[in-house]
């Protein structure tokens, strides 16, 4: 460095050490950082660092909070005698700003010592996450650990950048009795988010005996533990003695389909839970009562439809009108199945907008499960229901209505029933572009339609000629000549398309198809293959290609 350099910085030195008189805090505060960057830089240079030092110390011990978390920066940065205990006590100052800058100083300068652990054990306390964060990452850096009962207090903090590493540093010292009969007094008594990380902590066989916890809290205050006791419940139906003698036996499974068939046949529901009983079961209707978060509803009505619980079914009716659980409370009036409730899921299906709105209010997203739902259930009248649906003004219960119709489809329709649905869907393979794909996927549960789909090939539309082409089937020779005659098509994907219908030809026979002469592609296909797999063929084209090749391959 150059005299005039030197001199320059000798200059600005001597500015900000007048500017620490001040009587501004600003000032004070800028000068004593601007001190601490120009002096690490220069202070040895200049000779002068342990000046700078007792500067900042002295700025360290300022009434405003502004320079003393200034001062803590610039002893960051200098180091020097007495620096380190100045840091130590500026990690515990009042203000959290200075704290936070202490905490940084002390780590850049990289101290050590039972006084510096000490201060970064007390931060593990502190309210500002992110000095929870530096003392976290601080202790582990330094080959220290938290208490195992500040870990678990860390559990329970809102950020995942905190109780990320503390379930970490827990789930490596679980072997150790004291830590893990901590994790076990959490899962009993803690309180919101610890309660929940400690139970996912625990390994299975401590889980399965908390069992009276697990019903205790399903009223616990906090409704992310409440989602999670539904969670570890739903393993644990603990029918009765019925269940308990056939299940070694392996008749379990016949016993549920023996109620599913009660259930649908429109047996005396009120006596199904008679029939078989279940505490567990009890215990999650009587909390669905009481319920008022919507996911944690969501989560029970889950269960207990899945469960089959017929006494679900008014709680589920009632759930139906909430935007965030209806959907779910649609699942399980289906999961149930009786009558009664195939009654509410076709209501809520035809409950349109209107001045006198039914079951879901209106809703399209419930009403589109409800009409998927009637499909898979099969229910009486369900064609009759789904078709008009069809002609929705909203794409979403159209939709609901094709999963609907598809579901219908694998099961053994009356003819005129099967006959409408395949009409009505082949009528709207042209005119519900928005939902082709649905439109696709049902016309394929109705493998009759193939003659009327195939003369569509020739549509305007080019979605409408690559859905043709995604219904046509692999096996007919016919409709292989259509895959390869529309490789060259204008429409990509249309090209696309007739490209996975050979790949589907590949699938089954492990070989090319022959291409019939005069065909664009009676040349060699696996030439055009190689050339569809390289650019200037699109992402897609070229991945398609590619399988067929490595299929190719592999036979």
């Amino acid at each position: 460095m150059g005299g005039g350099s030197t001199a320059g910085a000798e200059h600005q030195i001597a500015f900000f050490l007048r500017e620490l008189t001040s009587a501004e805090p600003g000032r004070r505060a800028a000068a004593v950082k601007g001190l601490g960057r120009l002096g690490q830089r220069l202070g040895e240079r200049l000779g002068r660092r342990d000046e700078h030092t007792e500067a900042a110390v002295r700025a360290a011990r300022d009434t405003e909070a502004v320079v003393r978390a200034g001062a803590a920066d610039a002893l960051g940065r200098l180091g020097g005698d007495g620096s380190d205990t100045v840091i130590v006590e500026l990690m515990g100052d009042p203000d959290p700003s200075v704290r936070r800058r202490a905490s940084l100083a002390a780590e850049r300068l990289g101290l050590t010592g039972p006084a510096v652990t000490e201060a970064f054990r007390r931060l593990l306390e502190d309210d500002d996450w992110h000095l929870r964060l530096n003392a976290l990452l601080a202790l582990g850096s330094r080959g220290e650990t938290a208490e195992p009962a500040v870990l678990v207090r860390l559990l329970g903090d809102p950020g995942p950048y905190l109780w990320g590493p503390a379930r970490s540093a827990l789930y490596a010292s679980l072997r150790k009795k004291p830590v893990l009969e901590l994790l076990l007094h959490t899962a009993r008594h803690g309180h919101g988010l610890a309660r929940v990380r400690a139970l996912d902590l625990l390994p299975r066989q401590h889980i399965r005996g908390l069992r009276d916890t697990f019903l205790d809290g399903l009223h616990d205050e906090c409704p992310a533990v409440r989602r999670a006791i539904v969670g570890y419940l739903a393993g644990d139906l603990s029918h009765g003695p019925a269940d308990t003698l056939l299940s070694p036996l392996g008749l379990s499974g016949a016993v549920d389909t023996l109620f599913s068939a009660l259930r649908r046949s429109g047996a005396v529901e009120s006596l199904l839970p008679v029939l078989r009983p279940s505490a567990t079961a009890d215990a999650l209707l009587s909390a669905l009562g009481t319920e008022t978060d919507s996911d944690v509803a969501a989560r029970l009505l889950d269960v207990l439809g899945r469960w089959g619980d017929v006494r679900a079914v008014p709680a589920a009716v009632r759930w139906l009108d909430h935007p965030r659980a209806g959907t779910t409370a649609v699942e399980a009036l289906a999961d149930i199945g009786t009558p009664t409730a195939v009654r509410w899921i076709r209501a809520a299906a035809v409950s349109g907008p209107g001045p006198d709105l039914g079951p879901g209010l209106g809703r399209p997203d419930v009403r589109k499960a409800a009409a998927t739902a009637l499909g898979g259930l099969a229910a009486p009248d369900a064609t009759e229901t789904l078709l008009p649906l069809l002609h929705d003004p909203d794409e979403r219960v159209r939709a609901g209505a094709l999963q609907g119709l598809g579901r219908l489809g694998e099961h053994g329709l009356p003819r005129p029933e099967r006959r409408a649905a395949a009409d009505a869907l082949l009528a709207h393979l042209t005119t519900d572009e928005p939902n082709l794909w649905h439109t696709r996927n049902a016309l394929s549960e109705y493998p009759e339609t193939l003659p009327a789909v195939r003369r569509l090939i020739t549509h305007p539309s080019d979605e409408v000629r690559a859905t043709v082409l995604a219904l046509l089937d692999e096996d007919d020779d016919g409709d292989v000549a259509l895959f390869l005659s529309h490789l060259d098509d204008p429409s990509e994907p249309v090209r696309h398309e007739a490209l996975r219908g050979i790949g589907r030809y590949v699938d089954g026979y492990g070989e090319l198809p022959d291409t019939p002469p005069g065909t664009p592609h009676d040349s060699d296909l696996l030439d055009v293959m190689t050339a569809l797999s390289q650019p200037p063929s699109s992402q897609q084209i070229r991945y398609t290609a590619r399988l067929i090749l490595d299929e190719l391959k592999e036979t």
